[in-house]
């Protein structure tokens, strides 16, 4: 086992990083916080409001929490895999993190006042059930939509500032190579966050015998009976056949260069 060392500037780094996000996440949940009652509060008075406009409301503090979550998930984590760091060593959680966990709890209190009003009230279950409901929606921003925030949003635009700046400032060629590289993976990512969405988000047809049949409507099989917009949905397909057939090729290059290393050697 490898034993770490440090020498005292290091140790001084990392204690004024893990200074620093102790500092940042309290402002962070403050932050959170104000633009809840913001948005809640800009809504239109009761009696010119409509449902639309709470349903609106409501998503946009869902997304909040997720931009939230993946933040501070992007942060923790760089502290956790930074060379010099010393929470490798130790279980994350000791060192905090409680504090945003607990912000959909705090959002849910904020929220009390328009729950007691009536407004999330859609007359089809106790009120103690609907609190549940709000909670685990909450919840689930924070736990299921920020980890997948990060991955498809900020992981692929940290990938590409990143790449850039060590392409135009790299001294060698392999920093410009390694640059390059992040900018090819970060530009892979999100041709599969888009040809996610353009298939998710197109790929719904009408017909009882198919319904949910996502698979067939990507494939061309079920046809584009229901699909409100056919083109994007064409756009998705290429974009998955495009893939696919990357894929495989790759897969083919590589087990080609294995058999012919393996030739190479045995006429060695």
């Amino acid at each position: 086992m490898v034993r770490l060392t440090f020498t005292e500037a290091q140790l001084q780094a990392r204690k004024r990083a893990l200074t620093r996000f102790r500092l940042l996440e309290p402002l962070g949940v403050f932050l959170v916080l104000c633009a809840v009652a913001s948005i809640m509060l800009a809504l239109p008075p009761e009696q010119d409001r409509h449902h639309s406009n709470l349903t609106t409301a409501f998503y946009a503090v869902l997304a909040i929490l997720a931009m939230q979550s993946a933040i501070v998930t992007r942060m923790g984590f760089g502290l956790i895999m930074e060379p010099r760091s010393l929470l490798k060593r130790a279980a994350p959680f000791r060192h905090g993190w409680f504090i945003t966990a607990t912000t959909p709890v705090a959002v849910l209190c904020l929220l009390t006042p328009w729950i007691a009003a009536g407004e999330f009230d859609d007359r089809r279950g106790s009120s103690t059930w609907q609190l549940a409901f709000l909670l685990f929606l909450l919840l689930a921003a924070a736990t299921i939509s920020g980890p997948l925030l990060l991955v498809a949003v900020l992981l692929p635009v940290e990938l590409l500032i990143r790449g850039v700046v060590r392409v135009a400032t790299g001294r060698s060629n392999s920093e410009r190579s390694d640059g390059a590289g992040q900018i090819r993976l970060a530009g892979f990512i999100a041709y599969l966050v888009a040809m996610c969405l353009l298939i998710g988000g197109t790929a719904t047809i009408a017909t009882p015998q198919h319904r949910g049949s996502v698979w067939l409507v990507v494939l061309g099989i079920a046809g584009n009976e229901g699909v409100e917009h056919p083109w994007l949905l064409w756009i998705g397909r290429l974009m998955f056949y495009a893939f696919l057939a990357t894929m495989l090729w790759a897969l083919y290059s590589g087990h080609r260069r294995t058999r012919t290393k393996q030739r190479e050697e045995r006429e060695q």
